[in-house]
């Protein structure tokens, strides 16, 4: 009988392990999780919690100020850029 019910009525996170309600909490997790896995525009997958932090520090599509010339590029293409 609880196996039922909890099967019908609990739902567990598979990016953390937690479990809750399923229904509005559950939607509200899975938006705010900090350990689900999301993917950047450059490609890189990480968790939510690093997301932010590659975002602006690794990420090879944040942007970036040219030191010499002051145009905003994207780290990739102002390392195109300095190639020349």
């Amino acid at each position: 009988m609880h196996v039922a019910f909890c099967s019908r009525n609990v739902w567990r996170c598979i990016a953390c392990g937690e479990c809750m309600q399923r229904g509005s909490a559950q939607e509200e997790h899975a938006e705010q999780c900090s350990a689900a896995v999301l993917e950047c525009e450059c490609g890189e997958k990480l968790s939510r919690s690093a997301l932010e932090r590659h975002k602006k520090e690794a990420c090879l599509m944040r942007t970036v100020e040219c030191e010499f010339c002051e145009v905003t590029f994207t780290c990739v293409e102002l390392m195109d850029q300095q190639e020349y």
